[in-house]
């Protein structure tokens, strides 16, 4: 896997390492006459087994009525799969039973929900001292998500005894609570296993890393050591959960300007795209699924899985409903206003300044403009 990873979280947006792979029109391609190609000895089929949605749980209703034609809306979405990378976040304010009756209710309608729950566990800050804890968040631009991210990947890449088994007792109790049939996944997306603002593998960041007082050694067959930590996590955590469990890379792409791209999966991929950056959205959203398989192809990426050939395996649209709005979980029917587009409008209009526009991002099934692309798109990519 390529350890040089960029930016998921914050969709950094670089030259364009997507821009060379053609936005071909959506169609359903036998490997076989791909496979014939004089451009490349690569198969693409676009089509994706899964198409999905990031949502966090508190944006489906306390009201069971409500909740159920929420997750209803998904399924006419075309989202066959959910997924959060924050079900340890905010529980002083948020119920994780309610997660919990939230992944229930989409199981009892075939939709498999994946949770992370090694990933930015506020939990972590008790484990470094005030001084690791503030060089970290000082050089991490006071971005709170990112600090905890740091702490995890230093914590389980060297070895850390403490803060590996809290976070596997992080896991056990979740695997407590939730119900047979969620999905863990190891880590949030690449974010942990050599993401470049804190990549392990790089010699610059472990002296960094050193000189706050972490255990970051050099020597011969360090990088080999600290996958061998990551693995080795990876397989308690399995051992703990069970199945069903995602160790492989999932990986997320972001178009703006140009188009990023973060690692090589078949398995699961995310992609976005910058509402503020992008002057056409709806080509954006549509062509991007396609980009993203083709590029994947063009690195010879490929899963056969009962008995048919992809090269992206899950697709997950990284936001269609804002997050934001954690208070509207408190008050029973408080968040049908973000899965209605005209309550939508009106919730922002009478947000404070830091909630009264749409986030880059966020809420795009809520642009009824977008919502139609991205629901033909689904269709045509799992071909239903």
């Amino acid at each position: 896997m390529d350890r040089d990873l960029v930016s998921r979280r914050n969709f950094l947006i670089g030259a364009g390492a997507l821009a060379a792979a053609s936005a071909l029109p959506i169609l359903r391609a036998p490997l076989k006459a791909l496979a014939k190609s004089k451009r490349a000895s690569y198969g693409s089929r676009y089509a994706v087994k899964h198409f999905g949605a990031n949502i966090r749980f508190w944006t489906f209703d306390k009201n069971a009525k409500t909740r159920d034609a929420q997750i209803k809306q998904c399924i006419k979405w075309g989202f066959t799969k959910l997924r959060t990378n924050e079900p340890y976040m905010y529980l002083d304010v948020y119920d994780i039973h309610h997660a919990v009756q939230v992944t229930e209710d989409c199981l009892a309608k075939g939709i498999e929900y994946t949770i992370c729950p090694v990933a930015y566990n506020p939990t972590l800050d008790e484990f470094v001292t005030t001084e690791q804890f503030n060089a970290i968040y000082t050089k991490y631009n006071g971005r709170i998500f990112d600090t905890r991210a740091v702490i995890c990947a230093l914590g389980i890449g060297l070895n850390i005894q403490p803060i590996r088994d809290h976070l596997l007792g992080v896991v056990s109790w979740m695997r407590d609570l939730f119900p047979q049939g969620v999905r863990m996944q190891a880590f949030n997306g690449p974010e942990l296993d050599g993401y470049q603002y804190w990549n392990l593998y790089d010699p610059d960041f472990r002296a960094w890393a050193r000189s706050i007082g972490f255990p970051a050694e050099e020597g011969d067959g360090i990088n080999d050591l600290i996958h061998q930590n990551y693995e080795s996590f990876k397989s308690q955590e399995r051992a703990i959960w069970g199945e069903p469990f995602l160790d492989q890379g999932a990986h997320h792409y972001a178009w703006a300007n140009s188009v990023a791209y973060v690692g090589v999966s078949p398995y699961v991929t995310e992609y976005g795209v910058n509402r503020y950056q992008v002057s056409d959205l709806k080509a954006a959203f549509e062509t991007l699924p396609n980009r993203i398989i083709n590029y994947t192809a063009q690195n010879g990426v490929q899963i056969t899985i009962e008995g048919e050939y992809f090269n992206v395996l899950e697709m997950f649209l990284h936001s269609p409903i804002d997050p934001r709005f954690l208070d509207l979980w408190l008050v029973e029917n408080g968040t049908k206003a973000l899965w209605n587009p005209s309550l939508y409008r009106r919730l922002l209009k009478k947000s404070d300044s830091s909630r009264n526009t749409m986030n880059e991002f966020d809420g795009v099934m809520m642009d009824t403009r977008l919502a139609s692309v991205v629901t033909r798109t689904s269709k045509r990519l799992r071909g239903v």
